[in-house]
């Protein structure tokens, strides 16, 4: 799997794009279509842009020039995997957690675990982080155990 370099993530204007129902629309097609490694890779950016905040509601542009909500079902499916409604395996974990030790973010997801108990997304991909692999050298942080 391959992540954004560090210099170039503020290139990518993340909440633009998990405000945008097209995105969520490719998404959803491309996991029918049995690429699973995209909804992987979605979960892992939006856990790094939002952690434990709300995913943004995707909005459209009205005939009158406004922006208003576009609650798409792809959106939904989502967003339900995301909040945790819907629940993921292990192996699904993995992949997420792959990615955020490749982009040296398990420290600040500590940080944001250590905020909040009810993020189980946040939580599962933290825990196959320590369970699975080596980790790359991380600062030493003080955070509480994570219950399974």
């Amino acid at each position: 799997m391959q992540y954004v370099p560090l210099a170039k993530r503020n290139e990518v204007n993340i909440a633009a794009m998990f405000g945008s129902t097209p995105f969520y629309e490719g998404l959803h097609a491309s996991v029918e279509a049995g690429i699973e490694a995209v909804l992987c890779s979605a979960k892992f950016l939006a856990l790094d842009a939002f952690h434990t905040k709300a995913l943004p509601v995707p909005t459209r542009r009205a005939a009158n020039g406004t922006r208003v909500q576009d609650m798409a079902e792809e959106f939904e499916w989502f967003r339900e995997r995301f909040a945790g409604e819907i629940a993921l395996s292990a192996d699904q974990h993995q992949p997420i957690s792959v990615l955020a030790k490749n982009a040296y973010v398990i420290s600040s997801w500590l940080g944001s675990a250590a905020s909040t108990s009810d993020d189980p997304l946040l939580h599962a991909v933290l825990r196959s982080a320590f369970t699975s692999n080596e980790l790359r050298s991380i600062p030493v942080v003080r955070w509480r155990l994570i219950a399974p």
